[in-house]
């Protein structure tokens, strides 16, 4: 149900949008109420579609749809099937922890320190800004435990994830709402597929 949700959600966002670029700009309050976004999209800036925040609702729901993918998976070989391991088990919620806690901390952390220290190369993110994330995302996992229910605890998984999350929103220069939840949602089915073994 809530992946239907998200999709009628994204439908009506692409609509919508679809509508205001039809608009004049001046008269559009549309336009207006998406003022906003024109300074952080380039598309936007020339009156073109906007697409941040659809790909933010994107990056939510992408892990979702992923997870409910491979449960749809009905072949004997299937490698999730009869699996009940951590990473699996937090593929729905990586979406909503990596952009609903994740990304947001990150970037109030950046902007509250009077002199944040930006990572090298020329990145925009801050070193601050990263740790906050780091440590908002560990603090979502930690209440995800404790009301969810597994059979192995898995701290190398969530760690080794996250950590590549923080390291990819400090790095990229594309859109964090698509790039983080697609780099997660890899990450976690690649240890799930692994022996155990080599995670523990």
């Amino acid at each position: 149900m809530i992946s239907l949700s998200y999709a009628i959600a994204i439908a009506l966002m692409v609509t919508l949008e679809m509508i205001r670029c039809c608009m004049p700009r001046g008269l559009s309050a549309l336009n207006q109420y998406y003022t906003v976004f024109y300074e952080k999209d380039s598309l936007a800036q020339g009156g073109g579609f906007v697409v941040l925040h659809i790909s933010l609702l994107i990056g939510r729901v992408h892990p979702l749809w992923v997870h409910q993918l491979l449960q749809y998976e009905t072949t004997s070989k299937s490698l999730f099937t009869q699996c009940d391991c951590e990473p699996i088990n937090l593929l729905p919620y990586i979406g909503v922890i990596a952009l609903g806690m994740g990304d947001f901390v990150g970037a109030l952390g950046g902007l509250t320190f009077l002199s944040p220290t930006c990572w090298p190369g020329g990145s925009l993110q801050t070193l601050e800004g990263s740790f906050c994330m780091f440590l908002s995302m560990i603090c979502s996992i930690g209440s995800f435990l404790t009301l969810l229910v597994w059979n192995h605890l898995n701290i190398q998984a969530f760690v080794l994830t996250l950590t590549l999350l923080t390291l990819t929103e400090a790095s990229t220069r594309q859109i964090n709402s698509l790039c983080l939840p697609v780099v997660a949602s890899t990450f976690l089915i690649l240890i799930a597929i692994m022996p155990n073994d080599n995670v523990t």
